[in-house]
């Protein structure tokens, strides 16, 4: 008996993937926030 795991493990592979980009997500506007505010802190500070 052998069992099939390519499905399971596509599935897998696709789900981390969609973690991975909503995490890119939401660093990318933080890490831009951040950078901006670092920027108006030298120029204004």
């Amino acid at each position: 008996m052998t069992i099939d795991v390519t499905e399971a493990l596509a599935a897998f592979t696709a789900l981390a993937a969609a973690i991975t980009a909503v995490g890119a997500a939401k660093l990318g506007p933080a890490g831009i926030a951040v950078a901006f505010k670092w920027v108006k802190g030298a120029i204004f500070g």
